[in-house]
């Protein structure tokens, strides 16, 4: 009997996303007792780069088994209430601990300038504004977010052993930025950058959960990587770039009378709707014409999916 890994993989995959929460609020297993598992996200990246490895051997069964094996108890633990992996950021802050600190910095930014954002275990929310004033408002226990702030460039990153969680609300001046990029690790970002102009951004996502909002915006360059985790991209042209998944998705939502053009590089268990979204197919090149403007990207997807206007949309 010939077994699709595919449905081997997502059917272990959702097996243990929901059995691990129902066990949990049925009392079968204390969820507290899977405390640490959050700071395991590495094993998914790990699991998947095994998972290659043998996909062509005698052993690709067993390789599908333990990567949905792994990241399945990751995330299922994560939604029984393990601490920060995909689904909230919010569990990054441990419950009965120290009370919040507060604080916000501003200044102003140049013309030309970059913002650069790197989190590790809680939420950014990025937002912009005309003019060319930026703020910072976090909220945090132990130690504040590193904020770094020239002419041109604004810096935040989590703090050096800083794991209990950081929630950072960022404005940023519209008129002044035109490169972003944001690493996110073991939680929640949402960057509404509708009506920037941005000549570079880049957005890296490991167990985590990126959206990006950019309806009037330009993007010269968009370079984008979902790791164990998922990025939604609402975008509206025009674009060139590249993104990518492992073990993870992408989601991408455009207007109807944008041209799309994707390169595909699909390996195993792996799976896109371009052909049920009325995509046309040449070699691994994927169309469709349009009045509006042109997104062109490079997608490459090892264990996930890339989708185009998904149900339900890309929130």
């Amino acid at each position: 009997m010939r077994v699709h890994r595919g449905s081997l993989f997502w059917g272990l995959f959702f097996l243990l996303l929901g059995g691990i929460p129902l066990a949990d609020r049925t009392g079968l297993i204390d969820a507290s007792a899977l405390g640490g598992v959050g700071r395991l996200w590495p094993l998914a990246i790990i699991a998947a780069g095994v998972a290659i490895l043998v996909s062509r051997t005698r052993f690709a069964i067993l390789g599908t088994v333990l990567v949905a094996a792994v990241v399945g108890t990751l995330a299922g633990g994560a939604i029984a209430g393990a601490g920060g992996f995909v689904i909230s950021g919010d569990t990054c802050f441990p419950a009965g601990s120290q009370a919040l600190t507060r604080e916000t910095k501003s200044g102003t930014l140049a013309s030309g300038a970059s913002a650069v954002f790197s989190l590790n275990c809680g939420t950014l929310d990025v937002t912009t504004q005309a003019g060319n004033g930026w703020s910072v408002g976090a909220a945090y226990r132990g130690s504040p977010p590193v904020v770094s702030a020239g002419g041109t460039r604004l810096e935040v990153t989590t703090p050096r052993g800083g794991t209990q969680g950081q929630d950072w609300k960022v404005v940023l001046p519209r008129d002044q930025v035109t490169s972003v990029e944001a690493s996110v690790n073991a939680g929640n970002a949402t960057l509404d950058l509708a009506g920037s102009h941005l000549a570079g951004l880049r957005l890296d996502v490991n167990a985590g959960n990126l959206i990006l909002l950019a309806n009037g915006a330009t993007i010269g360059r968009l370079d984008a990587k979902a790791n164990a985790g998922r990025v939604a991209l609402t975008l509206a042209g025009p674009v060139d770039g590249a993104v990518g998944a492992n073990a993870g998705g992408i989601d991408l939502c455009v207007p109807s009378d944008v041209q799309l053009q994707f390169r595909i590089t699909q390996e195993s268990l792996s799976g896109t709707n371009l052909a049920e979204r009325g995509l046309s197919r040449s070699g691994d090149v994927w169309t469709r014409s349009g009045s509006g403007p042109l997104i062109r990207l490079d997608v490459s997807v090892n264990l996930g999916g890339f989708n185009l206007d998904p149900t339900g949309g890309c929130r």
